[in-house]
Parts: C-alpha cells; structure tokens; sequence
C-alpha cells in the first residue's frame, strides 16, 4: 500500500516510451538530405553536419580528410608535435608532452575556414529542416 509515481503507474521509461514499445525508425528521424560528395576523396558525406569547407573553393569534405591535409600543410614532427582541431575552423600543431599532460602548447596554427565567409552548402542546409 505504497504511493504509486505517476511514470510507474503509465509503465513508461527514461525516454517517454511504454515500455517494451517500438522505437521510431532512423528514417522518421533524420530529415532527408541529399548525400554530397566529399571535395577531396569523392566519398559521399555521411555526416553533413561533421564537414569542414575547402579554403579554396567552399566546397564540403570529411573532417577526416581535412586533417590529413593540414595534415601535410603543417609538416608535424614526429613524436614532438600533434595536429588538433581547435574549433571555429582552425587547426594547430601542438607539442605532444604538453598535450598529454592536457596543457596546450600551440606551435603553429592554421585557420582552414574563415569565420566571415559562409558556405552556399552550409546555408542550404539551415533551409531545408523538415
């Protein structure tokens, strides 16, 4: 004879579904978007959301792909230094000591995107919500 809560009592869990109820499928979840392709390996973009605009052209490529070519721009010595994303479309080159020790050191930087410049992609893809 105890108070019964009122989630107990509907048989819901965490998440606001019944319990042992059917999820909803990816595809009802995920709006629909055309698949780019990736401006350095042709690779479709998987995650639209996780791409970084070319410098030279604003076109879209896997981070993946960004990296390796700052990567190869920035010439990282090998066991000294690190290529990280700083965040706002930048990249740096960092001593990997520090790094460990989770202090930053920055070497030398590069900024792959530019904050001003906005890609046709990107603003397509504040538009086409659901």
């Amino acid at each position: 004879m105890g108070i019964r809560m009122r989630n107990e009592s509907k048989k819901r869990n965490r998440r606001g579904r019944r319990a042992g109820a059917a999820r909803r499928p990816a595809s009802s979840r995920e709006p629909e978007r055309s698949r780019l392709p990736c401006a350095i390996c042709g690779k479709p973009l998987q995650n639209i959301t996780s791409a970084l605009s070319r410098p030279m052209d604003n076109e879209p490529i896997h981070f993946d792909c960004a990296l390796e070519s700052v990567g190869e721009e920035l010439k990282p010595r090998q066991g000294i230094e690190k290529i990280i994303y700083l965040g706002g479309g930048s990249f740096a080159a960092v001593d990997l000591e520090a790094y460990r020790r989770l202090k930053l050191v920055i070497h030398r930087r590069i900024d792959w995107e530019k904050p001003d410049e906005n890609a046709e992609w990107r603003r397509s893809l504040r538009t086409s919500t659901p």
